[in-house]
């Protein structure tokens, strides 16, 4: 299931999908608290950073969209500054306001959140949240039937500000009849979405709490494998997804617990928008065919990138592949992502290859030798049918799954790619997708042809030439195996 992530990751790109919902502009301000106001005895704030992130129905709508899906978004908001600024913001995720109507009598929805070192100390909250008028919900409705002629999913995002009226449920019912689409529903009040039968909803313990009118309990997740049929029956939906915050989330379906996954504590993590990342993993997940525990997992873990962030945040496409290519060191897809990604962290990609067959103290030495000239190590490995054109049909002695598995196990390597065509056995088509910074190689080659070497001036790579370890090498070790007698040779080993 692992070798799958990547191309699922992939498929993201070909969906597009519709969010309805509350769109709301985070406001962030920070500040160090270092006196008390006089008039007062209120602490004062000497603001230091300002910065706004989209939030609400915006946030889920720039997590998929961030994730490669297209996106668009159906809502409402005022005809004032506060829309000009999520608007600007929705072209960072090239989202258009299309299908947002803009109300001349409403005002958008705005929270600013005022933190010092010691967390947030207030927020203010701003807006039209009261009943949608005549003219402006039939624009809305409008714009959802347009958009979901053209969509492969629906997501609502309901915050309970105006925008999911009955009348924008009564109009999805009559389009899902007609055309039914995969729908996702993320509402504090999930019963009143049941006569859509949505295929994803996502209450979080509190709002299952609520929902089902149950005490808290010690074992959450043993009280909603208990009640999983009475939550299944309430929201009617395929597949409920409850989150647990520290303790993981699971799914539900037909009333049965079918997965679950484990939380990873954090300190201090920003929560706010996390609901927003795990439904967009989770429907574009579910969407593109994944099974129920590939799609919990692409939902925890995009959810754990966001609120590892400082404010209302999003997790990329990008993001999701280095944190599964940091769990998985074998790359097959989704190379020139991930370095793009390092690239975008300042790091320095540092790339070396060979066969590595029989792996001995100098190779050791070589490989933390190149994990030393910078922050990501790759290793270009050669695959069997390479190691025998290059070293003859006796090699290679250990296969390439083999060498894969004893590589891995050393801390100084971050990724291993195989590489090796019958036209060329050079790693030049590698050295193109990896853009290294730095290309390392053992001190033998000096004054050595490598064809390499053009493309790597071409790319401006830095060529270091590591001394390698004397009566060290593949050969004399085969070669001691082989004999009955110890072969006696002084040179440097030869990758």
């Amino acid at each position: 299931m692992k070798q799958d992530f990547p191309r699922l990751i992939k498929k993201f790109e070909a969906k597009t999908i519709l969010v309805i919902g509350d769109m709301i502009a985070d406001t962030y301000l920070y500040g160090e608290c270092t006196r008390i106001a006089p008039e007062a005895s209120i602490p004062v704030i000497d603001l230091s950073d300002k910065r706004t992130c989209l939030g609400g129905a915006a946030n889920t709508a720039a997590n998929l969209s961030a994730m490669g899906a297209k996106v668009l978004l159906a809502g409402l908001t005022g005809a004032d500054a506060g829309r000009e600024q999520l608007v600007e913001l929705l072209k960072d995720f090239k989202i258009e306001e299309k299908y947002i109507v803009a109300c001349k009598d409403r005002f958008t929805l705005v929270k600013t959140r005022v933190s010092s070192a010691s967390g947030t100390i207030v927020r203010f909250d701003e807006g039209s949240t009261g009943t949608v008028s005549g003219a402006n919900l039939s624009k809305l409705l409008n714009k959802i039937t347009l958009a979901h002629h053209i969509c492969d999913a629906v997501v609502i995002a309901d915050y309970g500000k105006g925008v999911v009226t009955d009348e924008v449920i009564t109009l999805l019912n009559t389009l899902q009849e007609d055309n039914r689409k995969f729908l996702a529903i993320d509402s504090k009040n999930l019963e009143k979405f049941a006569v859509l039968r949505p295929d994803f909803v996502k209450p979080n313990y509190k709002e299952f709490l609520e929902l089902m009118k149950y005490p808290t309990s010690a074992d959450r997740l043993n009280q909603i494998k208990t009640y999983g049929g009475d939550i299944c029956r309430k929201t009617n939906a395929n597949i409920t997804a409850v989150s647990l915050d520290k303790d993981g989330a699971a799914f539900l379906q037909d009333g049965k617990l079918i997965c679950k996954a484990a939380g990873v504590p954090l300190q201090s993590p920003s929560v706010s928008g996390g609901g927003d990342t795990f439904v967009s993993g989770a429907v574009l997940s579910l969407l593109c065919g994944a099974p129920a525990q590939m799609a919990l997992e692409v939902a925890m873990s995009s959810a754990l990138i966001a609120i590892q962030k400082s404010h209302t945040a999003t997790c990329d496409k990008a993001e999701l592949l280095h944190l599964y290519q940091h769990k998985q060191k074998l790359l097959s897809v989704g190379l020139e992502e991930l370095c793009d990604y390092y690239r975008a962290q300042n790091k320095r990609i540092v790339f070396t290859n060979g066969c590595f067959d029989v792996l001995h103290s100098g190779h050791v030495r070589y490989l933390k030798g190149s994990k030393k000239r910078g922050d990501v190590l790759i290793v270009g490995l050669n695959n069997d049918d390479s190691i025998r054109r290059l070293k003859g049909l006796s090699r290679p002695i250990n296969t390439l799954n083999n060498r894969i598995a004893v590589l891995s196990e050393l801390s100084c390597i971050d990724h291993i790619v195989s590489y090796g065509q019958p036209a060329d056995d050079t790693p030049i088509e590698l050295i193109r997708r990896i853009k290294p910074d730095v290309f390392v190689k053992g001190a033998d080659y000096k004054n050595k042809f490598m064809p390499e070497l053009a493309l790597l001036k071409t790319l401006k790579t830095k060529v270091v030439l590591l001394p390698l370890v004397a009566n060290q090498s593949t050969t004399t070790i085969i070669s001691k195996i082989r004999s009955s007698e110890p072969a006696v040779e002084n040179k440097p080993y030869v990758q």
